[in-house]
């Protein structure tokens, strides 16, 4: 269902003449290096060596990206052309690390027209590898295949049979992706022996875990699993972080396809730990549509939904359109297990125009390929023609030519004169239309901004209302109470009582106790004290924290993208009063045990969502209701110009779901 990861590999330069390797180095040695430099051309290396060792010893890709950009910074202010070349590399290598792949292309072009410029084999070679892998990586196949192809030609060439076993592995990715599996398989096989032979124990896991992927496009897991646990072996063994992620996801892409559901959990928690430690918004979102499904399979729907909301979050902030597919794919059927079918609809819709326009990007690619091949045909056909005819009827053909193309021009121009005045006319008639509806327009939206001015009038009244009978609560009856428990207490210690009457005193203070605990909670739900001067998502997760620590009943509270959000404060207590008056709702009505309170913040849209695993109720009656409290709510609603939605069926007993959308 997901998308199998195979490791792509840009080759990394040798920097500095003193280091057999880059990795070699420590940060510590390498910062001396570098303070000890005294030419540009020395410094730069000393970067380059600097990002390497962070990216290869620390697995700190954010940290590396520092160091290359430095390089690459010096490199350019002092013209420093093989230095920006091979800046230009190792970031790039970052990139892709990370799935920034048109980055990571526009880089590498920009590295082979420089090598092109000094007339360097070497790297331009290296050019032409990369730009195969970020076309890869962008599903540019054929670009991907040629690009490599020239690449394992110079090296099998030159006798470099390490770096052939490099293009070969990169082949069978793309034959795969191709479905070539005949040839995928060819070069896999032949990329592991050449890895064994040439290269170091933990670069062989890169092969390995390829091929187990072309086994999985096969349908053929048994062959893969072996492949798989060879890899991971060899990654944990040498520290690989990256390569263990990848082989991870195709254990568990694995474990799917032969049923074994329930041993994924620990893959996919680690899988989620290495994703968010690389900053990997792609492997993070496998790790929790891997989740979604685990929990999904174990009929907890709403812990499934909310792994899956927000693998769809971060999908968006790819440009991988097979991942998006998948986590629709898994929407629909959280959707379908919770019989919330329309929503299932809605998603397997979703699914299918993600595919087709998968489906259309490559068929346009390959039409414009085969259109060009035609065009470059239809034009040698015709230079040969014109080259055999004879020179009178060239001449005859030509006279034809300019008064057909004097005709036309005529007519184009009367064409055009005609248009021309024809979209005037038009235009004075539309411009007519859009001025009055531009004024009705205005008109309707001064009578809303009445309609909005008063009912935000109402709610500021409502809301001093609220906060001056708390205060007066708090601080008038309050002390009362507090000043009675503290007499009774005084005149305890001043007395000698029996024990029937000590018994009775006891009672009574405890009465007190809860009195003064219950006017607190009275006075904190009229004006919280946590929306003053807080964020909206600290103050409800305050709110939440208090209800479960009453007992009334459990809450757990969510949110995602809230760390930073800004909202007004007549806003925030609106939504926070909204919150107030559902979770009231349920501990009266719903006779729940547990709810959810959730809110998810992308793209100045806030998203709320209340559940309860309650008695449910029919929506439909809710517009022949008595009570103030749902009329509260849509009032609010209405004036924060959001939509709600509410799922519930009091048949099903399956509790009700609430979600809100709107605009911040």
């Amino acid at each position: 269902m997901f998308m199998k990861k195979v490791i792509s590999i840009l080759m990394l330069p040798v920097l500095l003449l003193s280091m057999q390797t880059k990795g070699q180095a420590t940060i510590d040695s390498l910062n001396g290096v570098l303070a000890a430099t005294k030419t540009d051309s020395d410094r730069v290396k000393a970067y380059l060596a600097l990002g390497d060792a962070a990216e290869q010893q620390n697995n700190d890709l954010v940290g590396a990206k520092k160091y290359y950009a430095l390089a690459g910074q010096l490199s350019r202010q002092s013209k420093y052309t093989i230095g920006t070349i091979e800046y230009l590399f190792d970031y790039s290598d970052a990139l892709v690390q990370q799935g920034d792949y048109d980055s990571s292309l526009s880089m590498n072009q920009e590295a082979e027209a420089l090598a092109i410029k000094i007339k360097d084999s070497q790297r331009l070679v290296r050019a032409h590898f990369n730009i195969g892998v970020s076309n890869s990586g962008l599903c540019n196949f054929s670009e991907a295949i040629r690009y490599f192809l020239l690449a394992a030609d110079y090296y099998e060439r030159t006798g470099q049979k390490a770096k052939v076993g490099m293009c070969d592995n990169e082949l069978m990715i793309l034959f795969r992706q191709t479905q070539n599996y005949t040839k995928a398989i060819e070069y896999g096989q032949n990329a592991i022996s050449i890895y064994r032979k040439y290269r170091t124990e933990d670069k062989v896991a890169i092969p390995l875990v390829n091929l187990a992927v072309v086994y999985q496009s096969m349908q053929q897991p048994k062959k893969a699993e072996p492949l798989l646990k060879e890899a991971l072996t060899i990654d944990k063994k040498h520290h690989k972080e990256y390569g263990e992620l990848n082989d991870l996801i195709n254990l568990v892409d694995l474990q799917n396809h032969l049923n074994l559901k329930a041993e994924t959990k620990p893959y996919s928690d680690r899988i989620l730990l290495l994703g968010r430690k690389m900053q990997d918004n792609e492997s993070i979102c496998d790790g929790y549509l891997n989740l979604a499904l685990y929990y999904m399979f174990r009929n907890q729907l709403v812990k499934a939904r909310l792994y899956a909301d927000s693998a769809i979050s971060l999908a968006g902030t790819t440009s991988i359109s097979e991942l998006k597919q998948s986590c629709y794919v898994v929407m629909s059927h959280i959707a379908y297990a919770a019989h919330r079918y329309k929503e299932a609809m809605e998603y397997d819709e979703k699914t299918d125009l993600t595919q087709q326009a998968i489906v259309n990007t490559n068929i346009n690619s390959k039409v414009l390929e085969l259109q060009t091949k035609y065009e470059t045909t239809k034009k040698t056909a015709k230079i040969k023609q014109l080259q055999a005819q004879e020179t009178l009827q060239q001449l005859s053909i030509d006279r034809k030519r300019n008064y057909l193309l004097v005709m036309t021009l005529v007519i184009m121009a009367l064409l055009v004169i005609g248009f021309l005045y024809y979209r005037n006319y038009k235009r004075k008639q539309k411009l007519l239309i859009t001025e009055k509806k531009l004024q009705q327009q205005q008109i309707s939206s001064l009578e809303q901004e009445k309609v909005l001015m008063a009912t935000e009038a109402v709610m500021q009244g409502q809301e001093e209302e609220r906060s001056r009978l708390a205060k007066d609560l708090h601080d008038g009856l309050g002390g009362i109470l507090s000043g009675a428990k503290y007499s009774l207490n005084t005149l305890k210690e001043n007395m000698v009582i029996t024990p029937d009457n000590a018994a009775a005193f006891e009672r009574t203070v405890e009465i007190l106790d809860k009195s003064i605990f219950e006017l607190r909670r009275v006075a904190h739900n009229m004006m919280p004290e946590s929306l003053v001067g807080q964020k909206l998502r600290d103050a409800l997760r305050d709110f939440c924290t208090l209800i479960t620590a009453s007992g009334a009943l459990t809450i757990e509270y969510h949110d995602v993208g809230m760390e930073h959000v800004e909202i007004e404060s007549t806003k925030k207590v609106t939504i926070y009063r909204i919150i107030q008056e559902l979770v009231n709702n349920i501990i009266k009505h719903a006779s729940a045990k547990k709810a959810i309170v959730q809110l998810i913040c992308k793209q100045q849209v806030l998203s709320i969502t209340v559940e309860d695993d309650g008695v449910g109720f029919d929506p439909g009656s809710l517009s022949a209701a008595g009570g103030i409290g749902y009329k509260n709510i849509f009032n609010r609603i209405d004036y924060l110009k959001a939509k709600m939605d509410i799922d519930s069926n009091p048949k099903a007993s399956k509790g009700t779901s609430v979600y809100i959308e709107m605009p911040i």
